[in-house]
């Protein structure tokens, strides 16, 4: 990126001149880091009912 930088300079009339440049460049940095974040856990239980009228009876099979 470049900026321009200005500067009034008396003269019979006054104008505008282009003092100098900046010139300005930018650099990315990427690091991996590894943090330890306390999460909540939650549990599902799935129950299948056995038969009309059965009882129900948690499954254990899994869902993958």
């Amino acid at each position: 990126m470049i900026v321009p930088v200005f500067e009034y300079v008396p003269v019979v009339t006054m104008q505008l001149t282009l003092k100098e440049e900046v010139h300005i460049t930018t650099h990315t940095l990427e690091k991996e880091e590894l943090h330890h974040v306390p999460v909540k856990v939650e549990r599902l239980v799935v129950e299948r009912r056995e038969g009309v009228d059965g009882a129900w009876v948690e499954d254990d099979s899994p869902n993958i």
